[in-house]
């Protein structure tokens, strides 16, 4: 379990590395499980910045959206809500801009940013 510490709170967030379904397009998810943050990750990725990314963004759900809500990185679902996502991303390419990753043609490509 990682701990996180966000403008004076602690998060005690399970981050699993998980084996990628094949026909599933799967990089991330984040959601809640009895009080427990998780942001669960898929072996999927090439490249270290498409990793990153998603660890960020979907830490974005977690900080900032609802306890109730299920992200699912690449996957379309009915309630998708798309000034979530996009604040997602722009929490997320902060996050490499502070990490100084940069946001590459191929991350970009991969982000639809």
């Amino acid at each position: 379990m990682e701990n996180f510490r966000v403008s004076g709170l602690t998060l005690g967030i399970k981050i699993p590395y998980v084996q990628n379904f094949k026909i599933a397009p799967i990089h991330g998810m984040s959601r809640w499980y009895r009080h427990i943050p998780i942001i669960q990750l898929h072996d999927r990725f090439e490249d270290r910045k498409a990793f990153w990314f998603t660890f960020f963004h979907e830490l974005s759900h977690i900080i900032l959206h609802g306890k109730k809500d299920i992200f699912i990185k690449n996957v379309y679902h009915g309630n998708k809500n798309p000034q979530k996502e996009e604040g997602a991303d722009l929490f997320a390419q902060k996050c490499m801009a502070d990490a100084g990753l940069d946001m590459d043609d191929e991350l970009r490509k991969f982000v639809n940013v």
